[in-house]
């Protein structure tokens, strides 16, 4: 036991005498009071296997490796992937090669993440990792990543679409910027956030400030934070059934006796600073004050039924042509 001891507190672990006496007899699977290199080994893999994963440790470890598979440059499929990481060539992934590989592959991830990605993927717990068990996780985290994707963008989408949320986040963007660098890091960003009411999870959040984070400095701009939601909405797919809702509410408003003559005094109206272009939050401004309330989801798909040629931008040809062409559809 002393050399247990001494060993330990080598490697820099050091337990208490009640705490090595546990350790030495729960490692101990002959009972003869010593261990042998098996007998340590078998033991670690055991309790890597049991141990639950850490959820957050977890969570980065998903990241890096889908966005390492979305990336050109990166593995070509999840099989290539698998292959990569799988040394020996036996078609399962034990927890060394799982560390090897991702070094080998540049991954920045940290011990602690892999323990708890090995645990995650050794679904039936027996200590390795088969192909079929690392595709059915890598499958599960593909689809739930783009969930926490979507809802992060749904529901900050839901708040800066607002009345007031555009100033209300640039305000608290100011107010959170200790430093005057004009820029938000994670943390800062999140609580940024939480101040507006807009309640992320933690992948959320990482999630989102990635995607907007253009130059990948790990530093969010204000002006990066609107250019972003500006591509989102421009990159969005149509939504038809939505931009109708919404369309019924502005040809509403355009048949009222107090309404703009026509559509280009109506762009004339929302056009608020006057550079014949009207980006997101013009459109909203500019219809609360013509009294036409959309939501988030219908003032999306208004934005993208009138941006024709997806810049982001809404030109006076554009609007018109569109109105005109919904107009003319109603009579």
């Amino acid at each position: 036991m002393s050399e247990l001891g001494q060993g330990l507190i080598q490697c820099g672990v050091r337990l208490a005498p009640r705490e090595l006496r546990l350790f030495l007899g729960s490692i101990d699977e002959s009972g003869d009071g010593q261990i042998s290199l098996q007998e340590f080994q078998e033991a670690i893999r055991k309790h890597q296997a049991t141990a639950p994963p850490n959820p957050k440790e977890l969570d980065e470890a998903w990241e890096l490796i889908l966005s390492f598979l979305a990336n050109p440059s990166g593995a070509k499929s999840v099989k290539s992937l698998f292959d990569q990481l799988d040394k020996d060539g036996d078609s399962c992934l034990s927890l060394s090669e799982l560390e090897k590989g991702f070094f080998d592959l540049h991954l920045a991830l940290k011990p602690s993440n892999v323990r708890a990605l090995y645990k995650a993927l050794d679904a039936n717990s027996d200590g390795f990792i088969s192909r079929a068990e690392f595709d059915a996780a890598v499958d599960k985290q593909q689809n739930l990543i783009a969930v926490s994707f979507s809802r992060a963008w749904d529901t900050v989408l839901e708040f800066a679409l607002s009345k007031t949320g555009n100033k209300s986040i640039e305000a608290h963007f100011n107010q959170m910027d200790f430093d005057g660098s004009g820029s938000l890091n994670l943390k800062e960003l999140q609580s940024c956030l939480s101040h507006c009411g807009v309640q992320l999870t933690d992948r959320e959040v990482r999630l989102f400030s990635k995607s907007i984070d253009l130059n990948g400095d790990g530093e969010i701009s204000f002006v990066e934070f609107m250019q972003s939601i500006h591509q989102y909405l421009a990159n969005s797919p149509p939504d038809s059934a939505t931009a109708r809702e919404a369309w019924e509410a502005v040809l509403n408003f355009l048949s009222s006796s107090w309404a703009p003559k026509n559509s280009l005094d109506l762009f004339n109206r929302l056009d608020r600073n006057g550079d014949s272009l009207i980006n997101v939050e013009e459109l909203v401004a500019g219809l609360v004050a013509c009294g036409v309330v959309l939501t988030s989801k219908q003032l999306r798909a208004l934005h993208k039924a009138l941006d024709s040629n997806s810049d982001g931008m809404i030109s006076a040809a554009e609007f018109t042509k569109e109105v005109e062409k919904e107009m003319q559809s109603r009579r």
